[in-house]
């Protein structure tokens, strides 16, 4: 809150997140935002006068400082720090500077009306020592009319474009005089820093600073707990488009006064990434009719994303979990917060807060949609970012999950995060934010129920819980390595300990649905396991195996019942593939496994984007009332791009070389709405190009051309696409000579 004249000035965000300036005066409120944004403050310059001490030129030694701040590689020109790191500025003068009497002033200017109250205003005067968390400089040479300044920006100090003036005056018999403003027509950007101790962000290993904040590509896992893929992302946080995106983002979304808070810009990130809150990046899609925008399995990186959001300021159509994931690691990474994609498989998505996942079966064993609101995934990918937590107990900081997918409001915003990941592994729900809904993603229980229609309602029985599945395989790119890394262990403790069940009865007492916290334990003598012993194909038929262990010392009979469904990724059925049941005799201490057969007649026209099976299985165990209830996800595995620099090529700075690109189609069938697309840091801007039908059983071979921008390794990027499948997926590594 500031004074203007006789009213007072409010900043605040909106409910769609947006940054409103308020004026109030004389009892009426005016809402004068786009005044501030249109006439930002600018100081007036002083009056000269023969004896100010003047600033004839300022060197912001812009080559040393980026190299030094690990920034150079930031494609667009400006100067761009780290804040609470040191860095040095030239300055000739128009006479030689007399310590003791000429003073000099640094004035950095951030918001559209900056005060010193809020820090947006910083007036930097000489030291003798620096502070952490204060700002400051020293006079390191000064010879003839030239000074070099030595300036330290302090570790919390708000991230974000500053406008940088130098201000100088006289001081004689203790009166200050002969003001001077010497204002610089150039930006200078702060941010944040983990390689600062001192800053909220500082991350200790040199590795993973390289890994999480520096690396322009990465790796996002997708497919089910069994049949893990991985996908290529240019991230591209260092391209001038996105650089410039990223920053209108963060002044349109963010208060200046809360934009060195990383986790405050975390979370508002996660919001102005999607499109459900206003003017969002990106719009969501998981139904499969893509025809206005873009497939969101066709998407290799965020630049292409963040540069036609950023043409015309309009959302982008459209994306998934990965894509937002991707998104938001690119806008962080930008910003210098220290950020990994993170896959969890099957994954719950719980809407009642009970922190456990319902799932309802009728009397026939067929699911009952309409009172499945809860879901779960085949996989959902989100984002850890780093941070110290000074608003959390101690102990709390470190990896936080936040995700940019729009699932659930929090704070009537869809937004997620930060939550602290050690919060999340002790089930202690009640700390912010959002850490609930993060549990149940990777820990719920999963609790089903016989439901029967009686007098227009459902009488529902609880008939069985599972405890071990959800929440597996969780994934993350290796530091330094393109290798999966597994994280299950940060945000859980191993499934059936007795501190992971102590987590969960916490979680669930804290939720919606206390009463529901089961500690039963049930009576089983037959195990049943569902079982795909090898990768099953596109194209091909494939077995369900279902393997059955009496461990009594009597007979059992066991009906089983199979459902095979077609999904979406989300867990949403598609289609019903379909339904058997057959009767297993087991004597005592026997083994069986039973086989469910699908053909390719049976699946291939009701197959969805990524290829995607659910099998649902219901049994009982006709002497004891034993209860079985499994699930199992699985996909089909598509051929890999194959790709090589044609022979005789070589990469070369500014002179075109060819890739040949080629693979097989595993169908019995034509493809059509043929797509090869391309992209690669340093090589080439994102790029599609149409391709012909391919006829049933072909082995193509497309060759695309690059000119390399820069020298080094080098990574390439590309996929192929059309209507019946996608996720074909090549990475070739180039060395381009300079």
């Amino acid at each position: 809150m500031s004074t203007a004249e006789s009213g007072e000035i409010f900043e605040y965000r909106d409910q769609s997140g947006r940054r409103r300036i308020l004026y109030e005066y004389m009892g009426r409120i005016y809402d004068v935002t786009r005044y501030f944004t249109e006439n930002p403050i600018v100081p007036e310059t002083p009056p000269s006068t023969s004896s100010q001490l003047k600033v004839e030129t300022v060197d912001l030694q812009i080559s040393q400082n980026r190299s030094a701040h690990r920034t150079d590689r930031y494609e667009v020109e400006e100067l761009i720090l780290r804040r609470g790191q040191e860095f040095k500025i030239g300055l000739t003068l128009n006479r030689p500077f007399k310590e003791g009497e000429d003073v000099i002033t640094i004035e950095l200017r951030t918001g559209t009306h900056p005060l010193t109250t809020k820090r947006t205003l910083v007036l930097v005067d000489s030291v003798n020592e620096f502070e952490p968390k204060e700002w400051g400089y020293k006079v390191e040479t000064s010879d003839g009319n030239g000074v070099t300044l030595l300036i330290k920006s302090a570790a919390n100090s708000i991230v974000g474009d500053y406008q940088l003036d130098i201000l100088t005056h006289v001081t004689k018999d203790g009166a200050k005089q002969d003001d001077y403003r010497k204002g610089l027509d150039t930006t200078v950007y702060f941010l944040f820093n983990a390689w600062c101790k001192d800053d909220q962000v500082y991350m200790e290993k040199d590795d993973e600073k390289e890994e999480y904040v520096l690396n322009d590509l990465g790796n996002i896992w997708y497919g089910t707990s069994r049949y893990l893929g991985n996908m290529h992302w240019n991230f591209g946080q260092f391209d001038d488009i996105v650089f410039k995106c990223v920053m209108y983002l963060f002044k349109e979304n963010i208060s200046a006064e809360n934009r060195g808070n990383s986790a405050v810009v975390s979370r508002v990130m996660s919001a102005a990434v999607n499109m459900q809150n206003e003017d969002g990046v990106l719009e969501g899609r998981w139904d499969g009719e893509y025809a206005d925008g873009a497939k969101p399995t066709s998407w290799q990186g965020s630049v292409a994303i963040l540069e036609q959001f950023f043409k015309d300021k309009k959302t982008v159509k459209y994306g998934q979990c990965w894509v937002f994931s991707g998104v938001l690691t690119t806008v962080l990474r930008c910003l210098g917060i220290p950020v990994r994609s993170v896959t969890n498989f099957s994954s719950a998505h719980d809407t009642d807060r009970s922190v456990t996942i319902d799932e309802c079966v009728d009397e026939n064993d067929d699911m009952i949609d309409e009172l499945n609101g809860d879901s779960v995934w085949n996989f959902h990918v989100w984002n850890d970012c780093w941070m110290s937590r000074p608003d959390l107990p101690l102990g709390y900081g470190g990896w936080q999950a936040v995700d940019a997918t729009p699932q659930e409001t929090s704070d009537g915003i869809y937004q997620t995060g930060p939550a602290s990941l050690n919060a999340i592994k002790q089930g202690l729900t009640y700390l912010p934010h959002d850490t609930p809904f993060v549990f149940a993603e990777v820990n719920a229980d999963r609790v089903y129920w016989r439901c029967t229609r009686r007098y227009g309602d459902w009488d529902m029985t609880k008939i069985r819980t599972t405890k071990t599945s959800i929440g597996k395989n969780m994934s993350t790119k290796s530091v330094g390595y393109s290798y999966r890394h597994d994280v299950t262990d940060q945000y859980k403790y191993p499934e059936g300990s007795n501190e992971e069940r102590v987590a969960v009865r916490r979680a669930i007492q804290y939720g919606d649905r206390p009463e529901i916290v089961d500690d039963e334990v049930m009576s089983e003598d037959v195990a049943v396991e569902l079982v795909n012993k090898d990768v099953l194909m596109l194209g091909k038929d494939f077995d369900i195996e279902v393997t059955l262990r009496n461990t009594s010392g009597a007979e059992r009979n066991v009906t089983l019942t199979v459902n095979t469904q077609v999904c979406y990724y989300t867990g949403v059925r598609a289609a019903r593939i379909k339904k058997d049941r057959q009767y297993v005799a087991l004597t005592s201490g026997e083994s069986k496994t039973v086989k469910f057969h699908v053909t390719v007649a049976e699946y291939l026209e009701k197959l969805v984007e990524q290829s995607q099976f659910k099998v649902f299985l219901l049994g009982k165990v006709e002497e004891t009332n034993q209860i079985i209830a499994e699930q199992d996800d699985f996909r089909l595995e598509t051929p890999d791009l194959e790709m090589k620099v044609a022979p005789g090529n070589t990469a070369k700075v500014g002179q075109p070389f060819k890739v040949l690109m080629s693979f097989k189609n595993p169908l019995a069938k034509t493809l059509t709405g043929c797509l090869f697309m391309t992209e690669g840091p340093g090589l080439a801007r994102p790029r599609t190009e149409k391709f012909r039908d391919i006829t049933p059983g072909e082995e193509v071979h497309h060759e695309v051309s690059f000119s390399p921008l820069k020298s080094g390794t080098r990574v390439i990027l590309a996929e192929f696409d059309c209507h019946q499948f996608e996720n074909v997926l090549g990475q070739l590594e180039v060395q381009v000579q300079a």
